[in-house]
């Protein structure tokens, strides 16, 4: 049987204790790359919802029209879903409960209205903007 030489065995110790995983530090790891998956899967997303506004535009074709219009709201209820599952409570100190739930109520209306706005204006301005890429 050959056995290692020493001076062998000694270097890979060296190499085994050179690179070791940090345990604390995978978490993090995780998280980071499940927000660059979700990046990359959003700005997927809005390419291809843009690309289909763009032939949409060139083609002036009615059903690329309408699907490149179905993409975009499936597109807006995907974003939107995550804006959505917040809520606010600004008068939970209110004694009276009942006024304070409905305070409550209106006020989540009103961010879901305000959000709701917001994110269709900007997901349409950023939609057009890619469908007009290459008419300039």
């Amino acid at each position: 049987m050959i056995t290692m030489p020493s001076w062998l065995k000694t270097i890979g110790s060296y190499f085994k204790a050179l690179i070791q995983p940090d345990y604390g530090e995978i978490p993090h790891a995780e998280r980071a790359r499940s927000l660059a998956k979700w990046v990359f899967d959003f700005l997927r997303n809005l390419l291809i919802v843009g690309v289909l506004k763009y032939f949409a535009v060139k083609t002036e074709s009615t059903a690329i029209n309408l699907v490149a219009d179905i993409a975009f709201l499936f597109f807006w209820v995907y974003c939107f879903s995550y804006l959505s599952i917040w809520s606010v409570y600004p008068f939970h100190f209110l004694k009276n409960k009942f006024l304070a739930n409905l305070l409550d109520a209106t006020a989540n209306i009103m961010v879901f209205i305000f959000l709701y706005l917001v994110t269709l204006d900007l997901l349409t301005t950023v939609v057009n903007e890619l469908a007009k890429a290459n008419v300039r």
